[in-house]
């Protein structure tokens, strides 16, 4: 899932502290943890993408 501008800056400086793989590992354990909010941007609802259901 794509990041929001605060979730890249959150994520680099996490692999500058932590290293590269562990940074990234912390990043998304927090990220699924839900100590670090707004990270990943939310996906769009799209109403045109679902077939109307007839006789309804």
């Amino acid at each position: 899932m794509p990041l929001t501008r605060k979730g890249t800056e959150i994520a680099d400086a996490m692999r500058k502290h932590y290293g590269g793989k562990k940074g990234k590992q912390v990043f998304y354990a927090s990220a699924k943890k839900g100590t670090i909010k707004g990270v990943h941007k939310k996906k769009r609802h799209n109403p045109g993408s679902h077939k109307k259901m007839r006789g309804y």
